[in-house]
């Protein structure tokens, strides 16, 4: 997002809130989440009137239970504003809009003192939404509303040759899905209540989820032709590099390819 003061705020990868002149220059730590209230990291900034604050979406990894708040942006003081919801933005008409469980809600605001007046109203459903955390609405400085319609989340399942859909219920944001060669099991990124994404192990004749893999980011899983192995690709060595483990958990994960670069 870019301030009025030709500031550019991003979030990185690891959660922190990071600042950049817009002319260049080296970027400088805004803020870093309460790790020890299990946040995982500050998403979506969305800059206010005036260049010294901005909204933010704190991030706890999974939908329903991000918050919104706001951070002075020389001190990286916080005040927290709303409990549930996310993709905060402010409208000219002197409200706050986030979206919560698919639905768009505003909110009187005061951009100064950076509170909060009265309580939320909801103004448009289905909004699309990703399990990431990204609601797809914007406004214009002339106070047009635009966004996508959309289902609130995606669920997994299984769908037969006449499209009628069998729903998995995993509990939490899910990604790459994959078969194993025997059809008997499914490798499946999933994110815990702290934030981790690992790689569970779905067994179909029995409706189970186990866990493969812990700590690293490790994602994208791959099937060896042979149903022995996955692959899959994890920071617990810092960079993204591609590992391999049994897929009977018979053996621990061994790097496989180590680059200089991120592998995925």
């Amino acid at each position: 997002t870019w301030t009025t003061g030709n500031t550019i705020l991003f979030a990185t990868d690891d959660g922190n809130l990071m600042a950049v002149p817009s002319a260049g220059g080296t970027p400088r730590a805004v803020a870093e989440p309460d790790r020890a209230k299990e946040e995982v990291g500050y998403r979506w900034p969305s800059a206010l009137p005036g260049g010294k604050a901005a909204l933010v979406t704190v991030w706890r990894g999974i939908l329903g239970s991000a918050g919104i708040a706001a951070l002075f942006l020389e001190t990286g003081e916080r005040r927290n504003l709303i409990d549930k919801g996310m993709s905060p933005v402010y409208a000219p008409s002197g409200h706050l809009l986030f979206v919560r469980d698919g639905s768009l809600f505003a909110v009187p605001f005061d951009p100064q003192r950076l509170e909060v007046r009265g309580e939320p109203a909801p103004i448009a459903e289905g909004i699309l939404t990703f399990s990431g955390g990204v609601a797809n609405f914007d406004i214009s400085d002339e106070g047009s509303l635009v966004y996508v319609r959309g289902p609130p989340d995606v669920t997994l399942s299984w769908v037969d040759r006449q499209g009628k859909p069998d729903p998995i219920r995993t509990g939490r944001w899910f990604g790459t899905p994959r078969l194993s060669p025997d059809g008997q099991h499914a490798a499946i990124e999933m994110r815990t209540e702290k934030g981790d994404i690992d790689i569970w192990l779905y067994e179909v004749a029995r409706n189970t989820f186990t866990r493969f893999t812990t700590g690293g980011a490790s994602r994208y899983p791959l099937w060896s032709p042979d149903g022995r192995w996955l692959i899959f690709s994890s920071r617990r060595g810092g960079n993204s590099d591609l590992y391999r483990k049994p897929a009977d958990f018979s053996g621990d994960a061994e790097p496989l390819l180590e680059r200089q670069h991120d592998q995925r």
